[in-house]
């Protein structure tokens, strides 16, 4: 059942005396998003020795003054303590008055700012908290506001020292070009071909032969058959590297999100960090809310190392998207079903995909917190039966 809604305040520069509280924990996301939504004059952020990197992005991005509060450790500190610290971070006006965003942080941290705030201006504190799919509900009535979080995937990258250095495609999931969608049908071929051993790649000459039949008669432009199960594409690397399952993916997230223009979207994506992080690529990034899935598709004719490159995959995940983000990783040489023992070793950090199609969509359901429902199921079936 979605949330009662109460407008939001239209954008028209930071409010006067309006102060914003929260704590950076894990991830940002909150602060950032209730920052957008209310607009206050400045903020006063509490975090750890640990998330205290993020704040010069979150700075940038809200715009605002912002004070921070840095707790010794991992912010274990005796309540009253950190009550001390944030009352004198506050230094608080008689005209002015604050959002709480209750999201981040730790039960101890989040105790301490709410009662800090509380005691300074009890008469004059507005408690919210972020919901994994951006909405921002008020803790004192459980209205929603009518807006959810707007982050984009390079803000998300900020927050951990990377940035985007290229990109194939980026913007909301609702605006995926159509070639993407043109070319969805032959993915599911392809897909299927994978899974049973019936392709085999011709790198140098970016085609693909399909072994035996079924063959696929009707091609999308830029394809032409050239007998015996030969495909040709005029398109880079579609065959010769991974970019017909890139699209693939793009495309049954299109599916599985029912198109959702909420959720932000990059493909083939270049990532770059100035740290000792390193580089990496990402094939389909998708964001929604404070929700991050990174698909990882594997268009391999033999599964020989996979193990290695997944368990690489979900470490950068990590590394360059916050320890909450999930990996889906879809290998069409598994067969209809991963390994089950990497399932195991793969825990709740990732989700494994082999060359069923439906599982695609579901995957990429739970990895951005959303209930499958029998309707999106079904739109599966239906687009895997039709290939």
């Amino acid at each position: 059942m979605s949330q009662p809604t109460r407008e939001s305040r239209p954008n028209h520069g930071p409010v006067p005396g309006l102060v914003l509280l929260g704590c950076v924990g894990f991830s940002p996301a909150s602060v950032v998003a209730v920052g957008r939504d209310f607009l206050p004059s400045r903020a006063v952020l509490i975090a750890t020795r640990k998330s205290q990197a993020q704040l010069a992005a979150v700075t940038r991005q809200l715009e605002v003054p912002v004070e921070a509060v840095i707790l010794d450790g991992d912010g274990m500190e005796p309540i009253a303590s950190l009550q001390l610290k944030i009352a004198r971070a506050l230094k608080m006006a008689p005209h002015e008055s604050i959002v709480l965003d209750l999201t981040g942080g730790t039960k101890i941290m989040t105790a301490a700012t709410y009662e800090a705030a509380r005691q300074l201006r009890a008469d004059k504190v507005k408690v919210v908290y972020l919901t994994p799919d951006g909405t921002i509900i008020d803790a004192t009535d459980g209205m929603a506001r009518d807006s959810s979080a707007r982050l984009e995937i390079s803000e998300v990258l900020e927050w951990q020292g990377a940035a985007i250095s290229k990109r194939e495609w980026s913007g909301p999931l609702s605006a995926v070009p159509k070639s993407v969608t043109q070319r969805a049908a032959l993915g599911r071929f392809l897909l299927n071909a994978y899974g049973e051993k019936r392709a085999r790649i011709e790198t140098a000459s970016n085609a693909i032969t399909i072994s035996r039949k079924p063959w696929l008669t009707a091609l999308p432009p830029g394809f032409s058959e050239m007998g015996n199960g030969r495909i040709k594409s005029t398109i880079p690397g579609y065959f010769s590297h991974n970019r017909w399952l890139e699209e693939l993916c793009l495309h049954q997230a299109t599916i599985a999100l029912d198109n959702c223009s909420i959720t932000r979207v990059a493909a083939g994506l270049h990532i770059f960090s100035g740290e000792h992080k390193g580089n990496d690529e990402a094939d389909v990034v998708l964001l929604r809310g404070t929700q991050v899935c990174v698909i990882e598709a594997k268009a391999r004719l033999d599964s020989k190392g996979a193990g290695a490159d997944l368990m690489k995959r979900m470490q950068k995940t990590r590394r360059f998207f916050g320890v909450m983000a999930k990996t889906v990783f879809v290998h069409p040489a598994w067969g209809p079903s991963p390994p089950p023992a990497l399932v195991e070793i793969t825990g709740d950090k990732g989700i494994l995909v082999g060359a069923r199609l439906k599982d695609i969509d579901t995957a990429i359901r739970e990895a951005l917190s959303i209930r499958t429902d029998f309707a999106t199921t079904s739109a599966s079936i239906r687009d895997d039966e039709a290939a």
